[in-house]
């Protein structure tokens, strides 16, 4: 508390919970679409690490390996970058 010594009142601060603008938003797409957006993420998630780990083991070739994982990285960054996008698109909000 504190003195406003010019009115001769006490200020009270009132405690109020954070805003969360997340709360105010709603939901463009349906709950059925929602979960079928996500297996189908996942799946393709799934079938892109797979992928991976089949051209790590058998494709890399061992005479130009420099190049070859600069390759192999830039298919990795690929995957990051597609894991992020489904991400990104998880959870479309409008107000």
């Amino acid at each position: 508390m504190s003195n406003d010594s010019s009115s001769g009142t006490l200020l009270h601060k009132v405690a109020r919970p954070a805003f969360n603008a997340d709360d105010t938003l709603v939901s463009i797409d349906r709950p059925a679409q929602r979960y079928i957006a996500a297996a189908v993420s996942v799946l393709g998630l799934a079938v892109y690490a797979g992928y991976l780990v089949y051209r790590a083991a058998f494709t890399l070739n061992r005479d130009a390996l420099v190049f070859s994982l600069l390759v192999y990285f830039a298919e990795v960054h690929g995957f990051v970058s597609l894991f992020l996008y489904f991400h990104q698109l998880s959870s479309t909000l409008g107000s």
